[in-house]
């Protein structure tokens, strides 16, 4: 069926290393080299891991030790070094279902045409315990619309769940300059040059704790945003209009990546010339009045989303941050009826607890809701 060489950098992580490589020895798929790659570590994860590849000499493991460079770096450390027909990702604080890499490799080689494969979260807290599952997202099953798509919004929530051919990382390696957002701005890369699948299950485990780097979340946003930004707006409307969409959900898809990246003049220019009766549409021109401080236009907008979606949590969300500003019995209103739609909808929970607490600041939804809603720390 082929190697696979699994990459994981390390630093510090003496607390959960153990587990993670043990993760890799019991694979139901036996053809797997571990790439180790301790990025300075300080703790004893060196000693550990030098204990844990003498203890198993029978299994194909290479140690790179190097001094502190980041994540990117040692990543891109393990993927030169590997010999492997296939790359797999694993964090040194995660772990993998014994039958992760059975599954991903299977799925690579019954569809010849697909380059890489992603999947699910199971999350889990310090102490190993399940938490929730988080489900990734397939937009499309057409590449550029797959890219295109990504630009908004990064729906894979788990990339360290990839799987992939080893020349699309070879060719593809991770950016050492960016700290946060790696994994997003190689997402990108990839799908500009390889095909993705998605294949259902959370067979990969997260662990959520107070050292995670992804806990920055608010860096982790803005570092999204300069990625995209980067592209330039021509870049982009060139891979939007390369999609299959037709001409009005070009412009859409379009102006909600201006948006992301704050380029509001041109984003209402594309939406304010589409059909008004679409709950999307009408959702992101509030937005937009919204950034102007236009409050009741904002909410003559999220009205309309809301008389052709009634379910549309984030208009009633974003309705009561523009309420606040001038009738708090309507805006409580609001975010009691978001988040009777959306019980795990934060930001209207935030709101909600805001507003009875009489505090003023309010947490604005800048994009539609995920079908599955990704839980962070408030």
């Amino acid at each position: 069926m082929g190697k696979v060489s699994v990459i994981m950098p390390v630093y510090n992580g003496e607390k959960y290393i153990k587990q993670a490589i043990n993760s890799v020895f019991n694979q139901s798929y036996k053809d797997i080299e571990l790439i180790i790659v301790d990025d300075g570590s300080t703790d004893s994860t060196s000693v550990m891991i030098h204990k844990i590849i003498e203890d198993n000499k029978h299994f194909d493991i290479k140690y790179f030790n190097q001094e502190n460079k980041g994540p990117s770096i040692a990543r891109n450390v393990g993927i030169k070094n590997a010999k492997g027909k296939y790359i797999a990702l694993l964090d040194s604080d995660d772990y993998y279902h014994r039958d992760k890499i059975y599954e991903h490799v299977k799925y690579l080689l019954e569809n010849p045409s697909i380059d890489i494969v992603y999947g699910d979260l199971t999350i889990v807290n310090s102490e190993g315990e399940i938490q929730n599952l988080l489900k990734a997202e397939m937009p499309s099953d057409n590449r550029n619309l797959f890219l295109a798509s990504m630009l908004f919004r990064q729906f894979i929530p788990g990339p360290a769940t990839l799987v992939g051919k080893r020349e699309c990382f070879i060719n593809t390696p991770y950016n050492p300059d960016i700290i946060h957002a790696e994994d997003y701005d190689l997402t990108i890369r990839l799908a500009m040059k390889y095909k993705f699948a998605y294949v259902p299950g959370g067979i990969y485990y997260c662990r959520r704790h107070n050292m995670n780097l992804s806990n920055n979340h608010g860096a982790q946003l803005q570092s999204e945003v300069e990625i995209v930004r980067k592209i330039g707006k021509e870049f982009i409307w060139k891979i939007v209009e390369d999609t299959p969409l037709n001409e009005a959900n070009k412009n859409l898809l379009f102006a909600k990546v201006m948006i992301k990246i704050g380029n509001y003049q041109e984003a209402f220019g594309k939406l304010i010339h589409l059909k008004s009766k679409d709950d999307i549409i009408n959702f992101y021109l509030g937005n937009l009045l919204y950034y102007e401080c236009k409050y009741k236009d904002a909410i003559s907008y999220y009205q309309l989303a809301i008389e052709e979606n009634s379910t549309m949590a984030e208009a009633f969300n974003n309705m009561g941050v523009c309420y606040a500003t001038y009738d708090v019995t309507k805006a409580k209103k609001s975010f009691s009826t978001a988040l009777n739609l959306r019980p795990n909808y934060l930001d209207a929970q935030y709101n909600l607890k805001a507003i009875e607490s009489k505090l003023d600041n309010f947490r604005f939804t800048k994009r539609e809701l995920r079908k599955e809603l990704i839980s962070y720390t408030l």
